[in-house]
């Protein structure tokens, strides 16, 4: 029986979750571009400008990196860290359903960091050759043995 419905499953989480992620991180990476670094929020006291750069990297970077299933795990842990630091600092006290929606992004990339990016995505592609007799869209077997 083909597997490739978990990989496929695993290929819509990537890119929606990435998607949406990716929307908010453009906007601050233009931000960034203007120099305009000085003006954003320090939460962790790096700076202003450091943290905006911690946070494009996260936002724009790591979501492609999970949208294209390269370093997934990783890229997700770096969008997990972004998202608890946007939870304990936050006041969230204002708007329940932004901290409901910070609690959902982050238990996704913490379900990426524990499964991966499954076989459809570039890790597959860069780390994995040699797909012979293997289905050519997620690499399971395709004939049964015996």
């Amino acid at each position: 029986m083909c597997k490739c419905a978990r990989h496929i499953g695993l290929l819509l989480l990537r890119v929606g979750l990435g998607g949406m992620v990716l929307v908010h991180g453009y906007p601050k990476l233009l931000e960034l571009a203007a120099g305009r670094g000085g003006d954003w929020m320090d939460p962790l006291g790096l700076g202003p400008t450091f943290s905006l750069v911690l946070c494009v990297f996260a936002e724009f970077f790591c979501s492609l990196a999970v949208m294209a299933g390269f370093m997934t795990r990783a890229a997700a842990l770096v969008l997990g860290i972004n998202f608890c630091v946007i939870l304990f600092t936050q006041d969230m006290a204002s708007a329940p359903a932004l901290h409901e929606l910070v609690l959902l992004y982050l238990l996704c990339f913490a379900a990426l960091v524990c499964t991966g990016g499954g076989r459809l995505g570039l890790d597959r592609l860069l780390f994995r050759p040699g797909m012979q007799g293997k289905c050519c869209l997620c690499g399971c077997a395709t004939r049964r043995k015996g």
